[in-house]
């Protein structure tokens, strides 16, 4: 009686950690959460000023970009964490329409018009937002929006 009580505790273990390791996500993370923010805070800060010379603000731009990829590399090692893993490596990439092809234009172009800026200040507070809300509450409609995005 023993034995398939134990068998029967066993079996309903491993059934309960198989399923739960087919839906894992990343557990919420404090320190991912602040540095979203500040992060988001800094890069709205410094956009506001892409209306001036690039120059005057290269220094500002390139230590925000730094910190982004010290972000990005985080969030690349940790477990279960693929979702918000893209998401930095879209806001990172200098190629596509993100943060750091936004500063990109900014340095090329040597500065942006008002009317571009307040458009583009829009799309990059959505897209943090929608990576603080994700890391917040792990849950499928954030999950959902956040996949959209990177679309």
């Amino acid at each position: 009686m023993k034995k398939q009580l134990l068998k029967g505790f066993l079996a309903i273990t491993l059934l309960t950690l198989t399923a739960c390791n087919s839906i894992k996500t990343a557990i919420y993370d404090q320190y991912s959460y602040q540095q979203e923010i500040a992060l988001k805070v800094e890069t709205n800060s410094l956009l506001n000023h892409a209306t001036e010379p690039y120059t005057d603000y290269k220094e500002e731009v390139e230590k925000l970009l730094l910190e982004m990829e010290k972000m990005e590399e985080y969030e690349k090692n940790k477990p279960n964490n693929s979702i918000s893993y893209k998401m930095w490596e879209l806001m990172t990439d200098e190629e596509r329409n993100s943060v750091a092809g936004l500063f990109k234009m900014w340095k090329e172009k040597g500065q942006l018009s008002a009317v571009f800026l307040e458009e583009s200040k829009v799309q990059v507070s959505q897209a943090f937002d929608a990576l603080i809300k994700y890391e917040v509450s792990k849950d499928k409609e954030k999950e959902n929006l956040l996949l959209e995005i990177l679309k």
